[in-house]
């Protein structure tokens, strides 16, 4: 198994993090490592800062309507078996 740590956190910041999993079964790490992924983008590149920030809001209201599909509910739709 991979070295692993844990960290502390407030409970109210675990929930703010629940907010920007993309799929329900998404690991924290993975989540921290997409989270560090764009704050780099912003560091490196300042100008895509706030196109960063829009897209982030836009996908997380996206998500939060509902207006998706998961992968199974999708194949399903389409007749396709996983």
């Amino acid at each position: 198994m991979a070295d692993l740590t844990t960290i502390q956190i407030k409970k109210k910041t675990r929930a703010k993090l629940e907010k920007f999993k993309s799929y329900k079964r998404e690991t924290f790490d993975e989540l921290v490592n997409k989270l560090i992924q764009v704050a780099e983008i912003v560091e490196n590149e300042p100008e895509l800062k706030q196109e960063v920030i829009e897209e982030m809001d836009a996908a997380q209201k996206e998500l939060n309507s509902g207006k998706w599909l998961s992968t199974a509910a999708l194949a399903k739709k389409l007749g396709v078996s996983l």
